[in-house]
C-alpha cells in the first residue's frame, strides 16, 4: 500500500501544500488543478492527471504524468493509506 494521495482541485496551490510531498507519496490533479501541471514536473513521487478534468480544460499531461480514468481514480484511493484533498 503506498502512502500518502494528494488530490488537488485548485489552481491556487500554497507552497506549504507542496513541501509537504514526499518521494513515496502521489499527487492526483483535478479540476483546476489540472491547470498546474508544470508546477509538478520536478517535484518526486508519482503524479497523475484526471483525464476527464483535463479533457475538459483542454490540458495534456506532460512526461511524468500519467493520465487515469474515473476507475483508475477510484482505485488510487483505495490503494493508499490516507487520501488528502485540496
Amino acid at each position: 500500500m503506498m502512502n500518502t494521495l494528494y488530490i488537488f482541485t485548485s489552481a491556487e496551490l500554497k507552497s506549504h501544500q507542496l513541501a509537504m510531498l514526499t518521494e513515496n507519496d502521489s499527487v492526483l490533479l483535478t479540476q483546476d488543478a489540472s491547470y498546474c501541471v508544470s508546477r509538478f514536473v520536478d517535484l518526486k513521487g508519482d503524479k497523475y492527471l484526471l483525464d476527464s478534468c483535463a479533457q475538459a480544460r483542454d490540458v495534456k499531461a506532460p512526461a511524468p504524468f500519467k493520465m487515469v480514468t474515473d476507475e483508475e481514480f477510484v482505485a488510487l484511493v483505495l490503494s493508499h493509506k490516507t487520501n488528502i484533498t485540496w
